[in-house]
């Protein structure tokens, strides 16, 4: 009997490593992810996935540290990104059209774009301009808005930002007195390429594209503002049609790297660099406005701050140019409210840096979304043309050109 008894005493021992061993094999190769969906248990006690505080976790970690030393709910994050620098990986989880738009700032911004729309059920029709603002339009010289109010930085955001929750920004860095004071003009040669335009995402259409027609979509565009700033406006351009998101859309940031540092080292001339996207919103969200008569796609400037409220400052993204492309989109977004009102979004701030850091006057801008047709688009451009000849070329009274 007693040698029965240590059979079955060896046996059940040998069964219960069995279930140890198969349970730390299963934790070590099933993401955190996968087991909260399949295992709702493990939910249980906290709301922030990212936390794993729950009741359950907290055992099953605190009894096998493995699990914990391991990284279990990283190993398919690390097999991904392993070959991958870590600028790269930055680059690519801060692509900014994968970003919450509309999170509760920019609801609150789009309930204000929509008071420009006609009727309360009608998002596609524009409200016929006061007369007031008709005649702003129509005016050599704009008003001057006072910015002596603006010295409250949560005013100044409130009306002219709208930060992501990523990232922060301080007052200093948003001295309005500064920020205008910062001569960004050019001395205009239309003989040597001044200003550099470009698509991270060359593949964003709009609503009417025609697939493969290259010229309803972003690029078109590019070409469009390439033409008016060159031609009309006196500026030496280049514009740079090279596609970067065809094949991987998620790292087109790193991989449009090579070519823009080519570029920019083979025309040193180049003192401004324009990265031109489309936005994506919601499907029910149409931006538009209406100006000299014609339904115009709004747009939106966007900067990088190249830092995280979760870390800081990201050292290994600095960005010396920093100062100047904030200056640069503030006195974008300044002639925007002067001469076109409702034609320009609140400027973005993220928390990466999006290849902005090569030239003080670099520039991403959105214009329109997937929601806007190419004649909207079309007609925000000369515009968009406008508000750069005026802070690049210091032309206050010259009228938008075609």
């Amino acid at each position: 009997m007693a040698g029965r008894g240590t059979y079955w005493t060896r046996l059940v021992k040998s069964g219960l490593l069995f279930v140890m061993a198969g349970s730390l094999f299963f934790l070590y190769n099933i993401p955190w992810s996968w087991m909260g969906i399949h295992c709702p248990l493990l939910l249980y006690g906290y709301e922030d996935m990212s936390n794993k505080e729950s009741v359950v976790s907290k055992s099953i970690m605190g009894h096998i540290p493995f699990y914990v030393y391991a990284g279990c709910d990283r190993v398919s994050a690390v097999a991904l990104q392993s070959t991958l620098t870590e600028e790269e990986i930055l680059l690519a989880e801060g692509q900014d059209e994968e970003r919450e738009l509309f999170n509760n700032k920019m609801a609150e911004e789009n309930s204000i774009a929509r008071e420009n729309l006609k009727g309360q059920g009608d998002d596609t029709a524009a409200e016929e301009p006061a007369d007031d603002e008709r005649e702003k339009h129509q005016k050599s010289e704009a008003e001057i808005p006072d910015f002596e109010s603006y010295k409250e930085i949560d005013r100044l955001i409130s009306d002219f930002y709208v930060v992501d929750k990523s990232t922060y920004i301080s007052a200093e860095e948003l001295n309005v007195e500064e920020m205008l004071s910062l001569d960004l003009s050019l001395d205009k040669n239309a003989g040597e390429p001044q200003i550099l335009i470009y698509h991270t995402h060359s593949q964003e259409g709009y609503r009417d594209s025609a697939p493969g027609d290259t010229s309803a979509t972003v690029v078109g565009a590019g070409e469009k503002l390439a033409r008016i700033l060159g031609e009309e406006y006196g500026f030496g351009v280049m514009h740079h049609t090279g596609e970067y998101d065809v094949e991987d859309r998620d790292y087109a940031y790193a991989n449009v790297v090579q070519d823009l540092e080519r570029i920019l080292s083979e025309n040193p001339s180049i003192e401004v660099v324009i990265d031109l996207h489309r936005d994506g919103v919601a499907d029910d969200t149409h931006l538009v406005t209406e100006i000299d008569g014609k339904p115009t796609a709004q747009f939106m400037f966007f900067n990088g701050l190249s830092r995280l409220n979760s870390v800081g400052e990201i050292d290994y993204l600095k960005n010396e140019n920093r100062a100047g492309n904030l200056a640069f989109s503030f006195q974008l977004q300044v002639k925007c409210q002067q001469y076109y009102p409702g034609i320009a979004r609140k400027i973005y701030l993220k928390g990466y840096r999006y290849n902005m850091q090569y030239k003080a006057r670099s520039l991403l801008v959105e214009l329109g979304a997937q929601t806007n047709t190419v004649e909207e688009v079309y007609n925000a451009v000369p515009y968009l043309a406008h508000v750069l000849a005026m802070v690049l070329g210091g032309e206050e009274k010259e009228k938008p050109l075609e």
